[in-house]
């Protein structure tokens, strides 16, 4: 593990990681397979509060921005460039965690 935070053993893991994924038809299966599980049909927001009606109105301006930004679609991308560029079992991929806000008034 010491290797890993090495410059140039990265870059060749990378490179590697690459390659197979464009030439290997069962390393690109693996891979959209796992961005399909961890990704699924997206990210919901349930609310829990003793107030129904800003419960759902909160969860359906969440739903709705999600789809306006196309954030699904964008995290999809994200974590499958992650795994085919040598991140499969590194929690590095997932340090970052993309942000977004929610307008909406009530």
């Amino acid at each position: 593990m010491k290797y890993l935070g090495r410059p140039e053993v990265r870059r060749i893991l990378r490179n590697r990681a690459r390659y197979e994924v464009v030439y290997n038809s069962y390393a690109k299966g693996i891979v959209l397979t796992l961005t399909n599980d961890v990704i699924g049909t997206g990210s919901r927001l349930p609310l829990l509060s003793d107030q129904p009606e800003t419960n759902r109105r909160v969860e359906y301006e969440s739903a709705r921005s999600a789809t306006t930004t196309s954030l699904l679609e964008k995290k999809i991308t994200s974590d499958h460039s992650r795994m085919s560029q040598g991140f499969f079992g590194s929690s590095a991929a997932y340090d970052r965690i993309s942000c977004c806000k929610l307008a909406f008034s009530c």
